[in-house]
């Protein structure tokens, strides 16, 4: 048996169907978890709709009557993150990348307009986005999702 999570439902549910000398192997922290405020919304989505789903749910976020809030959004590629922001500025929506192509006086400049809000949307790879401090993101968005769990949390808990 398999899991990804391992609940305490769950974990009762095996007791009673495996036998006493099973192994339980525990891959990724334990005890790592996101933190209870965050509110996470999964969609699966086709590879093939993705840009279009993202196009949608931008433009339901950023047309509000109030401040857009601050958005980061996740590549698991440099190439993606600029393909990303390509399509964005193209149709006229603000947007930096972030991504380890750009060298560091880049990455600091993109990271003072997305502090100071000059820029509300930041599209980053993970390693780019590594010790990244911005106290007011409010929301992360996965365009592509990570391979280990622990960059998951780290990438929401923002």
């Amino acid at each position: 048996m398999f899991t990804a999570t391992w609940p305490k439902e769950v974990e009762g549910m095996a007791r009673d169907f495996l036998s006493d000398n099973t192994v339980q192997v525990n891959v990724g922290s334990f005890g790592l978890h996101a933190v209870k405020t965050v509110t996470q919304v999964v969609e699966v989505v086709d590879e093939r709709d993705k840009p279009r789903r993202l196009l949608s749910l931008l433009d339901t976020l950023l047309d509000t009557p109030e401040e857009p809030p601050k958005i980061i959004i996740f590549a698991a590629t440099k190439r993606t993150c600029d393909d990303i922001v390509y399509e964005l500025r193209r149709l006229r929506v603000n947007s930096l990348a972030m991504h380890g192509d750009k060298v560091q006086q880049e990455r600091d400049w993109v990271l003072d307009q997305f502090r100071s809000g000059q820029c509300k949307l930041l599209v980053a790879t993970d390693v780019a986005a590594r010790g990244l401090d911005v106290s007011d993101i409010k929301v992360v968005i996965n365009f592509d999702m990570p391979g280990q769990s622990e960059d998951y949390v780290h990438r929401i808990g923002r």
